[in-house]
């Protein structure tokens, strides 16, 4: 790195202006040594661009928003009482975040062209069923996923509210996905008393996926 210091000439001495050296200043009897104000600039000049590499390296690791993509994502849902709406909305809040874009829409007026514009999709549904038997995705949501088109290799992500147990609905929603082509890259499962939680994690998982190729 080129830089430049001026120093004020010492009584007696004569003065360098030097680029990319220590100045220096010149004795009548032919010494040559670093002036004192040299030092001084020279510390501060090696201390301010160590904090701003410092500085850099930090922001690197902890800024949320440094180093990112952006995408446009759709979020599809199935909702019976707005737990699982309230779910995709804090998925599509957390995309938004992350300084992508995200369409929010019920699986049942997903278009194909909204499959076509997505870089990433997520997905989601309440879980059916009684509390142990026939427990599992809503068969609304089955057949609006049915109704897909191809998603070519896409990033996916699928996400469920449930009120006792999930039990196999992120299995059944990944495996009907994958057969449209999906990359299913997160999966996450909440309590319908809680029906964000996750939102965030699920969210960086498919921002940070491998776009389609």
């Amino acid at each position: 790195m080129t830089f430049y210091i001026a120093i004020t000439p010492l009584s007696g001495h004569t003065s360098f202006r030097w680029f990319g050296l220590s100045a220096c200043s010149a004795s009548p009897k032919g010494q040559t040594f670093i002036t004192g104000t040299a030092q001084v600039v020279l510390a501060t000049f090696y201390v301010t661009i160590t904090l701003l590499s410092w500085t850099h390296e930090l922001r690197g690791r902890t800024d949320p928003g440094h180093g990112r993509k952006h995408m446009n994502v759709l979020v599809a849902y199935e909702s019976r009482s707005g737990r699982t709406r309230r779910a995709a909305e804090a998925v599509a809040a957390a995309v938004r975040a992350r300084g992508s874009d995200a369409i929010l829409k019920t699986l049942a007026e997903t278009a194909a062209e909204d499959i076509e514009h997505a870089d990433a999709v997520a997905i989601g549904t309440w879980v059916e069923g009684f509390i142990v038997a026939k427990v599992g995705p809503a068969k609304a949501a089955l057949e609006a996923i049915g109704q897909l088109p191809a998603i070519g290799g896409k990033p996916v992500a699928v996400f469920c509210t449930y009120g006792v147990t999930p039990r196999t609905t992120l299995a059944t929603l990944r495996r009907s996905l994958e057969a449209k082509g999906a990359n299913v890259v997160a999966e996450s499962a909440s309590h319908r008393s809680h029906p964000d939680r996750g939102a965030a994690e699920l969210a960086q998982r498919l921002c940070t996926a491998p776009e389609a190729t």
